[in-house]
């Protein structure tokens, strides 16, 4: 972890074999050029990959990356309403979390607030991450906060988000290669099904400080592969098989399901 009095605090991974040697050079970012809310992942080269275990996982491979920043949390349905409410109300209830044809969330004199009570009964919070909608509403909502907010947000491609999930050495979960439920969102630690608030699991932390890798939802990639994109990541009812972050999925990008969520990126600028 790099602390420069006039730039972003950086942290940094390097893998090193017993008894080895490496060099690590550390490009900094200019100060601003984090979002905040977010991590910055210096450009190298990572391991990817690998994971002969995980779902649909793509063999062992390095990849070189320039920097980028991604978002320490998911996108949250207080933020997701947001955008909702700034759309016409016939887009906004096309865009709305939903399960198959059937709304999740409705208005209220025309605004989408949280908390609410969904159609189980269950209370959902607004920092609960957003789920049940598609590529597709998590593209859409990118370029309304690009517009709004002035910045270049994107969604992190399929590598990105592993490298920064990972630390981009090869190793199984956030912590390690290890599981132990108790350490994320899972089919196993929750006392009922279901999500919860963003960061209620602080050990599920990649090295790069991105939370709710291994759990919580599932998420959207702007990578797409035989027209279909790559979702990444576990979700609260996914057993420990489905919590490695080797794990892949490829759907049409409408495809919207109950465990569907995504978080922003944006690109580093460096000199």
């Amino acid at each position: 972890e790099l602390s420069p009095p006039d730039r972003p605090p950086v942290r940094a991974t390097v893998a090193v074999a017993a008894g080895g040697e490496r060099r690590l050079r550390v490009t900094l970012p200019e100060a601003g050029a984090i979002e905040e809310g977010f991590v910055y992942v210096p450009p190298g080269v990572y391991r990817v990959g690998g994971d002969r275990v995980a779902p649909d996982a793509e063999p062992r491979r390095e990849v070189e990356l320039g920097g980028f920043a991604i978002a320490r949390h998911l996108v949250t349905m207080a933020e997701y309403g947001t955008f909702l409410g700034a759309l016409p109300p016939e887009e906004a209830a096309r865009r709305a979390p939903r399960i198959g044809n059937t709304p999740y969330w409705r208005p209220v004199d025309g605004a989408y607030r949280a908390p609410f009570i969904d159609p189980d009964g269950d209370e959902i919070g607004p920092d609960w991450p957003v789920c049940m909608v598609s590529a597709a509403d998590a593209d859409v909502y990118v370029a309304w906060l690009r517009e709004t907010r002035g910045r270049p947000f994107r969604l992190p491609t399929s590598d990105e988000w592993e490298v920064a999930a990972s630390g981009g050495d090869g190793r199984i979960f956030p912590w390690g290669n290890g599981f132990d439920p108790s350490l994320c969102r899972n089919l196993a630690s929750a006392p009922r099904p279901g999500p919860c608030p963003v960061g209620s699991y602080p050990r599920d932390r990649s090295p790069f400080g991105v939370m709710d890798v291994a759990g919580l939802v599932r998420e959207h990639t702007s990578t797409e592969v035989d027209g279909n994109r790559v979702i990444r990541a576990g979700a609260w009812p996914a057993p420990p098989v489905q919590c490695r972050l080797g794990r892949r999925t490829l759907l049409p990008a409408d495809e919207a399901y109950v465990t569907f969520g995504f978080r922003l990126a944006h690109d580093v600028t460096v000199v």
